[in-house]
């Protein structure tokens, strides 16, 4: 019988050995494996911790340049050539870098994708804000050329219209405001040209829809009278406090409640206005009032033709 109990127990001590083998195998592959998942760990946190680092030194560097912007950029600057120029220079690499930070938000880049579209979300819509702003500079820079060698073309306010519609009427109904339109079928001609008035009509538009809330409305509105063009885009928005109204057409300024709902404008919108109304003689008037709403008011004198100070007519036709 010894034999056969020397058989029994042999197995059972080989069974024992081979699971605490097997164990410590487990252990030591299982502890390797966590290492490779911390070094991992730590190498993303270091990877997120300069991405972060990076991502604030370009805020940074976008702040800084924008209260430069803000400080040597005075509508009479503005108007100069060499900051013309330097609006060319600083568009360049404000755009590579707008393109490049997209590119990390389509996810093409290491790390977290969460954590980078929120924070690069961040700076790309202050590259987006500074390109705004530098485009404005450029169109000022333009209206003061245009000062220089002005030309005066027959437009058609009607036609001028009917081409901008379409784009604010997705950007009305995307914003949950009703945009309406008074016109007759036809207007006398007026004299600018039909860039400048494209611009006008754009600008006032954009902005009644912009700071107009959810439900409410955007009324645009043309007449003739008495020998004159008058166009009206009224609104049923934020408004403007009454300190606010001597304000509005210098260049940069932002009322406070504006603010809140467009973080990032440029302040350049109803400088460019003015200035373009300005230009060819017109009049503006602003009415608003806080809470209730805001109505421009332009007009030009209808178009003589030739006879029209420094006119510039091309073949009678409608430009």
């Amino acid at each position: 019988m010894y034999p056969f109990h020397m058989t029994v127990i042999a197995p059972s001590l080989g069974g024992s050995l081979a699971l605490g083998v097997i164990g410590v195998l487990v252990l030591v592959v299982g502890g390797l494996l966590l290492m490779a998942i911390a070094r991992r760990l730590r190498a993303q946190e270091k990877e997120l911790a300069s991405l972060r680092q990076s991502v604030g030194e370009r805020r940074g560097g976008l702040d800084s340049v924008d209260q430069e912007l803000r400080k040597l950029m005075t509508p009479d600057a503005a108007e100069s050539v060499s900051a013309l120029q330097i609006a060319h220079e600083l568009r360049s690499p404000v755009s590579s870098m707008y393109q490049a930070l997209d590119v990390v938000l389509q996810g093409y880049t290491a790390g977290s994708q969460e954590v980078q579209v929120e924070i690069l979300s961040l700076v790309r819509d202050r590259a987006g804000a500074m390109l705004a702003m530098l485009n404005d500079l450029l169109y000022l820079g333009t209206l003061r050329q245009a000062e220089v060698g002005k030309k005066v073309l027959p437009v058609q306010l009607l036609d001028v219209l009917w081409k901008v519609v379409p784009e604010f009427r997705i950007k009305s109904t995307l914003r949950g405001v009703e945009l309406e339109l008074d016109v007759p079928d036809s207007l006398p001609l007026i004299g600018c040209t039909k860039d400048h008035a494209t611009q006008l009509l754009s600008n006032l538009i954009d902005n009644a829809i912009k700071y107009t809330n959810p439900g409410g409305k955007v009324n645009v509105s043309f007449r003739a009278e008495r020998g004159f063009v008058v166009g009206t885009v009224e609104d049923t928005g934020i408004g403007m406090a009454a300190e606010d109204l001597a304000r509005v057409f210098d260049g940069f300024f932002r009322a406070d409640n504006a603010k809140e709902i467009e973080p990032y404008g440029t302040g350049l919108g109803l400088s460019l206005v003015k200035r373009l109304v300005d230009l060819y003689d017109g009049q503006l008037e602003l009415e608003s009032e806080l809470g209730k709403g805001t109505t421009f008011t332009f007009s030009f004198r209808e178009f003589r033709g030739a006879t029209d100070e420094g006119s510039t007519v091309t073949s009678g036709a409608v430009a």
